[in-house]
């Protein structure tokens, strides 16, 4: 059976109006993404009734993924600009594959950004936020 793996097809939008009602824009020129999802703690619940020699656990709260954003360096981008000036602390954010078959949604904590100038490759900027509360994926 043939591969259906795909190269490329995400966008990444934040939330620029601060309104009830987020109004997305697009980050200019994401070439990566990581961190996106969220981790379950394991808290440990071992008691004198627990089986002998044996610890007992149970699953603690969620808690979201730091994600980094890099993109190429547009030195008059709306969007990396707006973050560059720490526009907002918390905000929406959403992430799409391939234009509308899955969507992402969850609130951030904007962590801050990072040059990467280089004199032979891209320049780049790097952007990190905190992923807060819980996940819409339709």
């Amino acid at each position: 059976m043939a591969t259906q793996a795909t190269i490329g097809k995400w966008v990444v939008e934040i939330d620029t109006a601060d309104t009830e009602t987020p109004v997305y824009a697009p980050i200019e020129e994401v070439r990566s993404l990581s961190g996106v999802g969220a981790t379950k703690a394991t808290v440990e619940v071992t008691n004198f009734d627990s089986p002998a020699l044996t610890k007992e656990f149970i699953p603690g709260l969620a808690e979201g993924e730091q994600i980094s954003v890099e993109c190429n360096y547009i030195h008059d981008a709306t969007v990396q600009t707006a973050l560059q000036s720490g526009a907002a602390d918390s905000m929406p954010m959403k992430v799409t594959y391939d234009t509308t078959s899955k969507v992402y949604e969850f609130r951030v904590s904007y962590e801050g950004w990072a040059l990467g100038p280089s004199i032979s490759d891209a320049n780049t900027i790097s952007f990190t936020f905190k992923i807060s509360g819980d996940f819409t994926i339709t």
